[in-house]
């Protein structure tokens, strides 16, 4: 997005995106009850916004029903990695189990605003991420069985992903997201929506002097919208999830299987060979998915990593699944904060729980016990199925890790996993 010294005196404290990114080449401003496409979806509400865009809750006026509105920035316009991707998701197999949990485009189209043309996305409303359901109340995680069906269609849904030739690239909790029953209405009612969540916040946009951002007002703005408006909540708490749909969201940061980019999850997500040769593919998916996993299944972070601090989410590998390939070791340049030359391990100065000092099969012995350390949660063999399918999503080189298609194949997922749990719920 190109600067724009108009922009610089507005200021909107809201909990909704940063004001800078509205301006050539950004987003496109919009307020509740607008209409686009020949006055098709109307605005009803703010569902989220990201690096790309923002995303609308949106009444469509001629199938009666909610919708996702998502306007992208329009220094996108020229990249259409994420469209690109919904599409060959739409092409995909129709017998693929996983297909359903991989969100569906329902139309496309384009708009020219005052920051450039934008590409607009339609696609189905779901409702909040995985790590907003955790963080509700105490005991911050799913139901057994509904983290293990939830589990069984990740795996399924990235499975399908890469069989249509794309990586996802973002591959962590905060992208998977529950279906909410309040979308979920077979005649969108907004009346009734309002009820159950409240109308849409606005908070005016001003300039440094006071001046709210009005057409009435001089030095009026077009580039920026005239109030912002936070994110609608629709958070389910994890332990009252009974009955769930999911999908895997956000394609972003998506790109086709033939490409190796870097890929960008947050650190506790993040592939080793990112680290160590700066581009992955479809492995990272896989190691994303992987850290993923446990946090659904458990209560806790693989890799309680928190910042950019690499250093630490190296040390944490080891210790958890065991010593990374040499020539990554030899490259490790400050190793030596954390092993001895020997290879002993050197105890961290500053506190650091030793619970996560201990291997993957402890780790997954440990899950869901909380207080009461002698109350397993899982069986022995599915222990032993569920670290046999991890370390293969999480074998260091990329080109020996599991593809999902092998994880969909393990023999965790066929006897555990629940997959359709939520059919008969």
């Amino acid at each position: 997005m190109e600067e724009n010294d108009d922009l610089a005196p507005h200021i909107c404290f809201s909990g909704a995106e940063d004001i800078q990114f509205y301006g050539t080449g950004g987003f496109h401003p919009v307020h509740i009850g607008e209409k686009f496409d020949h006055n098709r979806y109307e605005i009803v509400h703010k569902l989220g916004y990201g690096a790309s865009g923002t995303v609308w809750l949106a009444l469509d006026h001629t199938d009666h029903r909610f919708v996702a509105l998502k306007i992208l920035a329009a220094d996108l316009f020229d990249r259409t990695w994420e469209i690109n991707a919904l599409e060959a998701l739409a092409a995909g197999g129709q017998d693929h189990p996983g297909r359903r949990a991989v969100p569906k485009l329902l139309k496309r189209f384009d708009i020219q605003g005052p920051n450039g043309h934008h590409h607009c996305l339609v696609l189905e409303v779901a409702g909040c991420n995985l790590i907003q359901s955790m963080r509700v109340r105490a005991p911050w995680q799913f139901p057994l069985d509904v983290a293990r069906a939830m589990v069984g269609e990740f795996i399924q849904g990235l499975d399908y992903i890469h069989s249509c030739g794309v990586v996802h690239g973002d591959m962590y909790l905060k992208n998977f997201l529950l279906f909410s029953p309040v979308f979920e209405k077979e005649s969108a009612d907004v009346e009734e929506l309002y009820n159950h969540v409240g109308t849409p916040i606005t908070v005016p946009v001003r300039r440094a002097n006071g001046i709210i951002n009005l057409p009435s007002a001089p030095f009026y703005s077009p580039n920026v919208p005239q109030y912002c408006v936070p994110p609608i909540e629709v958070y389910r708490p994890a332990d009252s999830v009974m009955n769930a749909r999911i999908i895997i969201n956000d394609f972003s940061r998506s790109f086709p299987q033939r490409e190796r980019h870097a890929v960008r999850t947050p650190i506790r997500f993040l592939a080793p060979e990112t680290m160590f040769e700066g581009a992955s593919g479809q492995p990272a998916d896989v190691w994303g998915l992987a850290c993923s996993i446990f946090e659904i299944l458990g209560d806790f972070h693989l890799f309680p990593v928190y910042g950019d601090d690499w250093d630490e989410l190296i040390m944490m590998m080891i210790r958890t699944i065991g010593w990374i390939p040499d020539d990554w070791w030899n490259r490790w340049t400050t190793k030596g904060e954390y092993f001895r030359d020997d290879g002993t391990f050197i105890r961290p100065t500053r506190f650091f729980p030793t619970r996560f000092w201990v291997g993957l099969g402890v780790r997954l012995v440990t899950m869901r016990t909380g207080p009461h350390p002698g109350q397993v949660a899982f069986g022995r063999e599915e222990i032993d199925a569920l670290e046999d399918m991890l370390r293969g999503m999480m074998r260091y080189r990329a080109w020996h890790r599991s593809t999902a298609s092998e994880a969909a194949a393990s023999r965790w997922m066929q006897e555990w996993s629940r997959v359709g749990y939520f059919n008969g719920h």
